[in-house]
């Protein structure tokens, strides 16, 4: 009965009966894969897979559009898949259209097995589907491959890639495309802000450019910014233009930027630019009175002019009387770290005098801060899971920024860092469940302290110092320890009820406890043939227990 709830259920049984009877029916899986239901989609999908193998769809190319185009994400991954049972180029073709849609790491990794299956077939020719083909390759096959626009569009985009490959790239794309660097550079970075791509490279290679040739684009760099869909490239695009047009050009980028854009922008360039004394009255007036805080709705856009102000030669002075009067008597606590934290992003070496008092982060050898920076953002250190901005990857890796665990005892912090972290935490309200892999075997302690000390003074952290003598310290008194820490573990066993309540996630019973079928392995387990083996147990165990979290959905890590 077509009317009943059940209906597309009952047709997907059909189905599988037939299937297991080994005998085709293609108008009732075109029925199934048209269901309203898109688990009874997913499911004609993998049938129509089978079949494809078996030889019993003629024409399967339409109903792989179909699939791989759907609204829901489980039906093209099937899509994919099925495609890679079809060889020929025009099937490759097809699997990349799901480029256009969301793709998860599942499918990516099933679209990139998928390409790889279908390569000696040829390679896409449609536009979308060469692009999508670049961004399936491994940094290798890029580089393997002779150069055309789209092979050149996606090493640019890769910061893995050496600079100087990545510039060789940018330089051949422009001459391809009859453009000059300048135009080159605002091409991609639109085509990487439709695809909802963030491009940091060709953003700080935008405000690297002249103001001449940032003059010249002008009109593009404008039209940028009311259209551009990230913020990031809203504010890259509002400092080139503040950049490129100058004092003349400041009516035109203040009518068209927000005013988060605009301060945002401000701190993008360099402060000397000689515009930007144009601009110091407006971010004067955009700092919050010293007995503003008790409403926090405005924080943060307040926070952005404190930084902003702090930015300026020209006014901070002025910047530094203010913030200094928040930090001390503002009636938010949130107020008065905002303010610590804007005065203390400026080196302190620019510090105007009379206010040595407020300098924590400061005071910090820059060099350390450098060094530390660097150590974070090594391939599957700290910015793999936690992010450049240290704001993590929700649900699985929690923020840095004004975590508890950052900014708190900075023994424990050094704790998780060596010997990792299993069974959940709470950060700013949320649950995050993922393991932290230890890190102590691929960290000196000069490294350690200064990518922690790092951490506890960037995203909004201002906390004091690690210096490595602590972290020798605490390693030594751990080197025994063989299982990653809990949460319970870390806060002992009388914690403060404010820790319970903003620290420990609400499972808190599991945050204590072993994952059953996770063991400590020696090397002597591994003499002779362990035999016995499940391969399909291996691969949830694989996913479940978090392997895949470092080490990714091939072991390619």
């Amino acid at each position: 009965d077509p009317n009943s709830p059940k209906y597309d259920h009952s047709i997907t049984e059909a189905l599988w009966i037939y299937q297991g009877l080994d005998v085709p029916n293609i108008p009732l899986l075109k029925k199934v894969l048209n269901a309203e239901d898109y688990h009874a989609r997913a499911a004609g999908g993998r049938v129509l897979r089978y079949w494809i193998t078996m030889g019993y769809v003629d024409e399967p190319i339409p109903m792989l559009k179909e699939l791989v185009t759907d609204p829901a994400i489980r039906v093209r991954l099937e899509g994919i898949l099925a495609c890679g049972f079809v060889p020929s180029s025009t099937a490759a073709g097809v699997a990349l259209m799901a480029a256009d849609y969301e793709l998860d790491e599942w499918m990516e990794h099933v679209l990139k097995d998928t390409l790889e299956a279908l390569k000696p077939y040829g390679k896409p020719k449609s536009e979308a589907g060469r692009a999508a083909l670049a961004r399936a390759m491994t940094d290798q096959e890029l580089l393997a491959e002779s150069l055309d626009p789209y092979i050149a569009a996606e090493i640019v985009d890769r910061l893995t890639i050496a600079e100087e490959k990545r510039e060789e790239a940018l330089a051949y794309y422009a001459k391809e495309n009859g453009m000059t660097p300048p135009r080159a550079i605002l091409d991609l970075l639109h085509q990487a802000d439709v695809a909802g791509r963030e491009a940091p490279y060709l953003e700080r290679r935008l405000l690297d450019l002249d103001t001449a040739a940032l003059f010249a684009e002008f009109s593009t760099l404008t039209n940028l910014i009311e259209v551009a869909n990230t913020g990031a490239l809203r504010q890259t695009a509002t400092a080139a233009a503040l950049k490129g047009g100058g004092r003349r050009g400041i009516p035109d980028v203040t009518k068209l930027a927000s005013t988060k854009d605009l301060l945002s922008a401000i701190t993008l360039l360099d402060p000397d630019e000689p515009m930007l004394k144009n601009l110091n009255e407006m971010v004067l007036s955009e700092l919050p009175e010293v007995h503003e805080g008790e409403d926090e709705s405005e924080l943060s856009l307040h926070k952005l002019a404190m930084k902003a102000a702090v930015h300026l030669p020209g006014i901070r002075e002025k910047s530094f009387t203010r913030l200094s009067e928040i930090a001390e008597t503002a009636p938010s606590e949130k107020y008065r770290q905002a303010a610590m934290v804007a005065m203390n992003s400026l080196p302190y070496a620019e510090w105007p005098k009379g206010f040595d008092q407020y300098a924590v982060a400061a005071k910090i050898d820059p060099q350390k801060l450098a060094f530390g920076k660097e150590v974070y953002f090594k391939e599957q250190l700290c910015a793999t899971c936690h992010q450049p901005n240290g704001m993590g990857m929700n649900p699985a890796y929690p923020p840095l920024s004004e975590s508890p665990w950052v900014n708190g005892d900075p023994e424990r912090f050094i704790r998780i860092a060596l010997n990792g972290l299993q069974g959940g935490v709470r950060v700013n309200g949320k649950d995050y469940n993922s393991a932290m892999a230890p890190l102590g075997a691929l960290l000196t302690d000069e490294e350690a302290a200064a990518v922690l000390t790092y951490v506890r003074t960037s995203f909004g952290n201002l906390s004091t110092e690690i210096d490595k003598e602590l972290v020798a310290k605490v390693r030594n008194e751990t080197k025994d320890r063989k299982k990653l820490w809990t949460a319970k573990e870390l806060l002992g066993d009388q914690p403060t009820e404010e820790e319970m309540e903003t620290m420990l996630p609400d499972s808190s019973g599991a945050a204590d406890s072993q994952r059953q079928f996770v063991k400590m392995w020696t090397l002597q387990d591994f003499d002779g043939n362990l035999g016995g083996g499940s391969p399909a147990r291996g691969k949830e165990i694989f996913v479940t227990a978090g392997c895949v979290d470092c080490h990714a959905f091939r072991g390619e890590g």
